[in-house]
């Protein structure tokens, strides 16, 4: 299948890369079928998400466990149960990033996770109620915690 985006140009890619979001994304509910896409070479920890249906919609995303150190999504069975997952230590987890014009104003929502069941490709972004985490939380900030640790 060839999907066309404005970031990549056209890509060839398979129905088994696909991850559905059943409820799309906050901000983008319509928007419901994404890739993930490694960012550069191997050794980054980012990825794209990529819009299947709408080619110029595109997220940077990471795995908080790169930079966050203790991160945790904690939501209840039932929340999962539209990705058909019963244990959100079987998932997959990213946080969008929004990259700013310094690599210092880098942050992640750490709020939102992307939560994605590996074995079915079905996923969603879930909105955690807690105040230890927040909407832009800055990536060197936590890298630099870790590296104190």
């Amino acid at each position: 299948m060839e999907i066309n985006t404005t970031r990549f140009g056209v890509l060839n890619i398979t129905e088994d890369e696909i991850v559905y979001f059943p409820e799309g994304l906050v901000g983008f509910r319509d928007v419901k079928r994404y890739i993930v896409i490694p960012h550069g070479n191997a050794n980054s920890p980012f990825s794209w998400f990529q819009s299947v249906d709408e080619g110029h919609l595109a997220f940077v995303i990471i795995e908080p466990q790169v930079f966050c150190y203790g991160y945790e999504v904690k939501i209840s069975r039932d929340t999962l149960q539209p990705i058909e997952l019963d244990d959100i230590s079987l998932a997959k987890i990213y946080v969008i990033v929004v990259v700013g014009e310094r690599p210092d104003d880098m942050t992640a929502n750490l709020l939102g996770p992307l939560v994605i069941n590996r074995e079915k490709n079905i996923g969603m972004q879930v909105v955690q109620n807690t105040d230890k985490y927040h909407t832009r939380h800055k990536i060197i900030d936590e890298l630099k915690r870790m590296e104190a640790r």
